[in-house]
């Protein structure tokens, strides 16, 4: 997917790095300086930018999302850190948002405002089609913009250049032949708002989907199917985090541009959870690793076991759980599922609550937990009405978890909840 891209005057760093289009929020006082934090940012995403693409034999930007929310989840200044980095690729449109930024993608279609404000943590969506008009990152100030400016004369095509933002202009519209594992239109939940906890009695649902069609299930494939600028709220009681309805079809129009405020910061329950300790391998660059990988999962490197005694260490966060909307949810804490899990003796001791809505009604109030055991991560039944279920890569068919027995999750195992679909990823497989 080729396009020009055009800087919108400002005074915050924009980038264009091989055709992907990187801005970077200057919120110190001043000008930009090369000692400026959003310029050593840029500096770290340009790197990541490259990194991705030397992994990737096709773009897609799933590498790139990787590699930004491991580096992110390391950082302790992680919520002051503002960018948005768009991915073109073949059909495809990869966005990151963190922070105060705003996505506009323009198509003949579709027309769709992203607020990265509104995310927990950050929202990262593969839209397909792609939009064939335009797609623009803007810096918030005061208020998010979310009109896309007159085409202009001037073009970035490499390296860097102070604006507000930038907007990749696309030639148009282009026919590709259907597929039988990409949807024809990009699917997103209704923007709603997050129910009231529930206290009326829960109706137990006696179906639970066969071993190979699950009833009410999203596309299996999230990269397909993605979804929602709603996010988890990170400031929720109990370090609880929210994801949106069920998804549905994409309306033709804007959805309103009005600005979304950015949710509070991590709760005392939350910033005062202890680190674990685990027995791992150091890389060279002082990155603790599963004494079962031999690539550093925080930079890329190769781990020597042959030269390098174990050694314990804070665990690093072990991948992330992408729900079929596009909301990512770190791994760095156990976790727990449902409608309406504060009710849970887990979160009160610290485990972080993932409130979903499901449209199916085939959720339970405490469904699933997910659950790290040294370097592993496992799912765990709550024993719900309508049970878990688990999907490896590679595999057709759906087996329902025991209930009340741990299953250890390999990297790109999907979990069924209710009527909604998590994956597991992680930085570099085993082995």
């Amino acid at each position: 997917m080729r396009g020009r891209v055009e800087v919108v005057p400002g005074e915050h760093p924009v980038a264009c790095v091989d055709g992907v289009v990187v801005v970077v929020a200057h919120r110190e006082a001043g000008p930009v300086t090369a000692a400026s934090r959003a310029v050593s940012v840029l500096d770290t995403l340009e790197e990541l930018v490259r990194e991705s693409s030397s992994r990737e034999t096709r773009r897609t930007g799933r590498t790139f999302a990787r590699l930004a929310t491991t580096w992110l989840m390391g950082r302790e200044d992680e919520e002051s850190v503002e960018f948005g980095v768009l991915t073109p690729g073949t059909r495809a449109m990869a966005i990151f948002l963190h922070g105060g930024i705003t996505a506009v993608l323009d198509g003949t279609d579709h027309r769709e405002i992203l607020h990265g404000r509104n995310a927990g943590f950050s929202i990262d969506r593969v839209v397909f089609p792609a939009p064939d008009r335009a797609a623009a990152l803007f810096i918030d100030d005061t208020t998010p913009r979310t009109t896309l400016p007159e085409p202009g004369v001037w073009s970035l095509h490499s390296g860097r250049m102070p604006g507000s933002g930038a907007v990749l202009w696309l030639p148009g519209k282009i026919e590709f032949p259907s597929s039988p594992h990409q949807s024809s239109t990009t699917r997103t939940p209704a923007v709603t708002a997050i129910p009231a906890a529930r206290s009326a009695p829960e109706t137990p649902h006696s179906t639970a989907p066969s071993a190979s069609a699950p009833p009410n299930t999203p596309a299996p494939d999230a990269q397909s199917a993605p979804g929602s600028p709603n996010r988890p709220n990170r400031g929720a009681p109990a370090a609880e985090r929210t994801g949106a309805s069920t998804p549905a079809q994409f309306v033709p129009q804007q959805r309103g541009g009005d600005p979304m405020p950015r949710p509070p910061t991590a709760t005392p329950e939350t910033a005062a959870r202890p680190a674990v300790t685990v027995r791992g391998f150091l890389c060279a660059r002082g990155h603790l690793n599963d004494p079962r990988v031999h690539t550093c999962t925080g930079c890329g490197i190769p781990v020597d076991h042959s030269n390098t005694a174990a050694r314990s260490g804070v665990r690093p966060p072990l991948g992330r759980l992408l729900l079929d909307d596009g909301t990512a949810y770190p791994l760095d804490a156990d976790l727990v599922i449902g409608r309406e899990p504060h009710r849970s003796e887990q979160v009160r001791r610290g485990a972080t609550a993932v409130r979903i809505d499901d449209a199916s009604a085939g959720m339970s109030r405490v469904h699933t937990e997910i659950r790290l055991v040294d370097w592993d991560v496992t799912v765990l039944d709550r024993g719900s009405a309508n049970g878990t279920h688990l999907r490896p890569p590679g595999h057709a068919d759906w087996t329902r978890a025991v209930p009340g027995h741990p299953a250890t999750l390999a990297p790109g195992t999907q979990i069924l909840v209710g009527g909604r679909i998590f994956t597991f990823e992680a930085p570099h497989p085993r082995g």
